[in-house]
């Protein structure tokens, strides 16, 4: 099914925004137009409820270099994930879901969520879940790529289909804080939109903490260092001679611990400073036509040497070249 027609652009500010409404799609074809939408644009779902006659939905969607923030209305409705084959590498995400109005509940691994306006949850988009919603509603969907979530919190999976509620204070400061940012994106430039991105991860990442099961709460203080290590690594990113003895002498800290504390996240102390390069110079490719650097300059500021290495692992990261990232950035002005 084509859905082109309904697809449209806006930029607003610095951002581009997707926007998929069933305006102007036929009664009779909303179900399956719809469908297609949330499968091509989140995940693969089935609709498993019968939908009103007068049956409305829109999504509009940012993407924000690594992260996606979309804002959803729709009509009642409830969808299911079964077991499918693997998703695409960019849907490879789990998904906050804060609830702006009307109800919203969600099952997966056993556990049902029912969220109130202002709340949210934390699900993985891969696996599979159900979501009941009895009338209108909106929401936002932040989504962060599994990879990226992993670097800030271990076991995520403990915590999805748990509402993020009006008990939880940390919880609703993130709401209110990502509601607030998300209705003003067009005040904000990139720069700025990344920081608001890795702000809302700190604080998605304490409202997880709060409710983590106890085996996470344990390693609290193991947590707290490994945290501040990867600020560590964060400030000498840009810097080429940055190694795993550079960064045990800067916090005092044995080489074979910290790999230890990295382990615990199914990777190494070098493998993580490499995946945060390369996520610095995807977001530095995806906006070089507002920085005016080349891709090499691009490779060299993040602390690469080596531009056939930087090629390869980048291709291997995101199954495209840095070249081809830059003209595919350079089509879509």
């Amino acid at each position: 099914m084509n859905f082109s027609h309904t697809d449209s652009r806006r930029v607003i500010g610095s951002t581009s925004l997707r926007v998929f409404s069933t305006e102007d799609i036929p009664q009779r074809q909303r179900r399956d137009w719809w469908r297609e939408v949330i499968c091509s644009q989140y995940t693969h779902v089935d609709i498993t409820s019968k939908l009103a006659d007068d049956f409305a939905a829109e999504t509009q969607i940012a993407q924000l270099n690594q992260l996606q923030l979309s804002r959803v209305r729709c009509g009642a409705m409830s969808l299911q994930k079964q077991r499918r084959e693997i998703e695409r590498a960019d849907q490879d995400a789990y998904f906050v879901a804060l609830l702006l109005s009307g109800h919203y509940a969600l099952e997966q691994h056993g556990r049902t969520a029912s969220l109130k306006p202002g709340e949210m949850l934390l699900y993985d988009a891969t696996q599979p879940h159900r979501i009941r919603c009895g009338g209108d509603f909106s929401k936002l969907i932040f989504a962060v790529p599994r990879a990226t979530l992993l670097t800030r919190f271990s076991r995520p999976d403990l915590c999805t289909a748990i509402g993020l509620t009006q008990q939880h204070g940390t919880a609703m400061v993130a709401a209110d804080f990502l509601k607030s940012w998300s209705a003003r994106l067009p005040q904000f430039s990139q720069p700025a939109l990344d920081t608001l991105c890795e702000m809302s991860l700190d604080l998605l990442t304490m409202a997880l903490a709060e409710i983590s099961p106890n085996e996470i709460k344990s390693s609290r203080t193991q947590a707290v260092t490994l945290r501040e290590i990867k600020r560590h690594v964060e400030q000498r990113l840009a810097d080429p001679a940055l190694n795993a003895s550079a960064i045990a002498q800067g916090v005092g800290l044995s080489p074979r611990y910290i790999n230890a504390l990295f382990e615990q996240e199914q990777q190494s102390l070098m493998r993580y400073v490499l995946q945060r390069r390369l996520e610095r110079c995807h977001q530095a490719i995806a906006q070089r036509l507002t920085t005016g650097l080349t891709v090499s300059q691009i490779a060299f500021r993040w602390g690469f040497n080596d531009l056939s290495h930087f090629s390869r692992v980048f291709k291997k990261q995101y199954g495209v070249s840095p070249s081809e990232l830059e003209d595919k950035t350079t089509n879509l002005t």
